[in-house]
């Protein structure tokens, strides 16, 4: 039986309904299922955003409904989006009472539940309220974060495009630090069609007169001119979640500022920021020059002939598309020339057209142990518990489903478990 893509949303406010909203339009999910403390009003916001489906841009149908905390069992990410507005005047932080009393309400039906998927927060104040849930659930962080400064990082590619004249999608930038007035723009890591930001400064005297400190101020303020406003933000954090819901359900590795527990990065221990978390699927060497060998990508193109084949020939399209380089559906991003040692190209090109003929074991059984033994049969990966992984003395890693699925713990390595 396919397994849906399934994702909870625990608050059907402004900022819950839009996420649904967002994932409808996009067909990311296949289920979703609100849950409010006002009952009454996630019936009647799963009814009217039910309205909508058949009208939906990617066409798909898609579930929504209201429900209980009892739907986490088998959800696969569960969407932190409980709390009120931010008032007029007031930082996210003075709303820290209001939200750990329903942070403490909520912990306690998930403590009824036994949830394995992914929490993404985005209840006010974002780093501490998705900390504090972690704690109270002893929840390993690497499922569990926030968004972080993912709106303001939004916030600094609008108000740089407006500044300087070129489209957002040629800017490459983020924010760091807490959701909230102590964010910072990292100017050494702003790309614009692949060139650092701050060179092109000294290169273009027009861009040497804009003011740094003018567009920092300009990204703090926006969610303060948005609330005096309208008495809320929605659509850009609800695009946000959107966007790393499709992150995780692809496993696209995409790089981008969402709030985790730090255990040593940065010089930081036993605290929650906004940093870069996760990256590859896109080239990293405009990210990390000196660094970066080369990435792993996804090439949509192949996945979209096979789908537009599938309609021509009337046949059913797969939704989770198992296939590699013989395919065509992924490849190596360019090599870093500069720090790459010799031979590495030759050895590269060698290995793909090996992967294309199908005579690598990537996986080989005899090149590992585990306990001691060498690996013969493994029927307990996680969403896949009864399908044999090894055969011909291989572990068949993504042919059965597109998400990783590897998650024994090999002899050799070290594991710190906290």
């Amino acid at each position: 039986m396919f397994k849906t893509r399934k994702v909870v949303i625990v608050g059907a406010g402004h900022v819950g309904s839009h996420v649904a909203l967002a994932l409808i339009q996009s067909g990311e999910a296949d289920d979703i299922v609100l849950i409010d403390i006002l009952k009454e009003k996630a019936i009647g916001q799963a009814l009217d955003l039910d309205d909508c489906v058949s009208g939906s841009l990617c066409g798909k149908d898609v579930s929504i409904r209201a429900g209980s905390y009892e739907e986490l069992h088998d959800a696969d990410i569960m969407v932190m989006a409980f709390g009120r507005s931010r008032r007029p005047g007031e930082t996210r932080l003075d709303m820290f009472d209001d939200s750990i009393k329903m942070a403490n309400e909520v912990v306690s039906h998930l403590k009824q539940v036994d949830f394995r998927g992914i929490m993404i927060s985005i209840s006010n104040p974002a780093d501490i309220i998705c900390e504090y849930i972690r704690r109270q659930m002893d929840w390993q962080p690497s499922r569990c974060f926030c968004t972080g400064t993912s709106l303001e990082t939004y916030r600094l590619l609008r108000v740089l495009s407006k500044a300087t004249g070129y489209s957002r999608r040629s800017i490459y930038g983020f924010c760091m630090g807490e959701h909230g007035n102590s964010s910072f723009i990292v100017w050494s890591r702003i790309f614009i069609g692949g060139k650092p930001f701050l060179q092109l400064r000294r290169e273009r005297p027009v861009l040497a007169e804009i003011s740094l400190e003018d567009l920092q101020t300009q990204v703090k303020k926006a969610g303060d001119i948005e609330i005096d406003g309208k008495g809320c933000t929605e659509f850009g954090i609800a695009n946000v979640a959107k966007m790393l819901i499709s992150a995780i359900f692809h496993d696209q590795k995409l790089v981008w500022p969402c709030s985790t527990l730090l255990r040593g990065e940065y010089g930081q221990h036993d605290v929650a920021a906004g940093v870069p978390c996760v990256g590859y699927n896109i080239s990293m060497l405009p990210v990390a020059p000196n660094t970066a060998l080369t990435s792993a990508a996804g090439d949509w193109g192949a996945y979209v002939t096979y789908a537009v084949k599938c309609l021509i020939d009337g046949e059913e399209i797969d939704r989770d598309w198992c296939k590699g380089y013989a395919e065509g559906a992924v490849y190596t991003t360019e090599l870093n020339d500069s720090i790459v040692a010799p031979g590495t190209a030759e050895k590269v090109a060698e290995l793909e057209e090996a992967f294309k003929a199908g005579t690598v074991k990537v996986f080989d059984t005899s090149t590992f142990t585990v306990n001691g033994e060498t690996l013969t049969s493994y029927t307990t990966a996680y969403g896949l518990e009864g399908i044999e992984m090894v055969s011909d003395g291989e572990f068949h890693e993504s042919s059965v489903r597109s998400a990783p699925y590897f998650d024994i713990l090999i002899d050799g390595i070290t594991a710190v478990v906290e």
